[in-house]
Parts: C-alpha cells; sequence; structure tokens
C-alpha cells in the first residue's frame, strides 16, 4: 500500500509543468487590427496618451501587489464596466496613439476577458499591439490563477512593428 501511495505522488510530480517560470530572450507579441481598417490621414501634430488601467481592476482592488485587502478576482460584470468606463475616457480625449500598462489577456483576474480585443473593438482605433510582461499558468495565491499581463500600443495608423 506504502508503494502504491509513493508511486502515486510520484507520479504526480513528475508529470506537473516545472515550478520555476523560465524567462525566454523574447516575449510573446499579438498584433490587433479591425478588418478593413482604414490609416488616419496624416497630421503635423499628433496626441500621445499613456495610461495604467491596472488591468482595468478600478476602484474594487486596492493599489498594493493588486491583490492586497479582501479580494484579488474581479467579476466578469465589474472587468466591463471598468473597461467602459476606460473607452469612455479614451474616446472622450481622443488620443492617436495610445500606450496602455497593464493590460491583460487570457487573465482569470480579469474573468478571461481579452482586455486588448475589447478596446480595440470599441473605440476608434484601427491597430494594436500587445507584448506580455508577466505570463504564468498559475499562481496559487487567494485562487489568481492564470496571469498574461503587458503593455499595449494602440494606433490609428498601421502598427507594422512591437
Amino acid at each position: 500500500m506504502k508503494k502504491k501511495i509513493f508511486l502515486f505522488f510520484l507520479l504526480a510530480f513528475v508529470s506537473c509543468e516545472p515550478i520555476i517560470e523560465t524567462m525566454e530572450e523574447t516575449r510573446d507579441t499579438e498584433y490587433y487590427s479591425k478588418i478593413n481598417a482604414v490609416a488616419a490621414p496624416s497630421k503635423d501634430t499628433i496626441l500621445v496618451m499613456s495610461w495604467n488601467i491596472r488591468f482595468g481592476c478600478g476602484s474594487q482592488i486596492l493599489w498594493f501587489g493588486d491583490a492586497c485587502g479582501g479580494r484579488s478576482i474581479l467579476t466578469r460584470n465589474e472587468v466591463i464596466t471598468n473597461l467602459d468606463r476606460i473607452i469612455e475616457a479614451i474616446n472622450q480625449i481622443h488620443p492617436d496613439v495610445l500606450l496602455i500598462q497593464e493590460i491583460d489577456i487570457k487573465s482569470k483576474r480579469v474573468a478571461y476577458i481579452d482586455q486588448m480585443k475589447y478596446i480595440i473593438d470599441r473605440t476608434y482605433f484601427g491597430w494594436g499591439v500587445y507584448a506580455t510582461d508577466w505570463n504564468i499558468q498559475f499562481i496559487p495565491s487567494d485562487g489568481i490563477g492564470r496571469i498574461n499581463t503587458g503593455n499595449a500600443i494602440f494606433s490609428v495608423w498601421p502598427i507594422t512593428e512591437g
């Protein structure tokens, strides 16, 4: 019986993904664009906006570590409400180029909403590029689970390299 238990735990341990997350030389980059996007005309002056959206958590989650306080995961409705507020501000300011920090795709803490797609679908931007800053398959603490967070560029002109 002890051998069976030992073998069970040995197989379970060996079959797990590596405990240590390794960093590659290059990071994942994903390009987004609207179907039939048309580039804006050239301008002499452009408006560039930079915004750390804190994964769209709004005021529901306290700042430190983005997982402090009573909770660390947002509901789908909270994420959508916060993203809609962000989109409203973006559309009101109307920058030509938008730089966003702490935007999530495929993350449990934002109900697996692809925030890049959500924003590009609801704004006037034709192009976007996402670069992963932190992609981890599972964080056991506080049920956070999977996180894929990074930085983004949205533009009214085509983005050919990111």
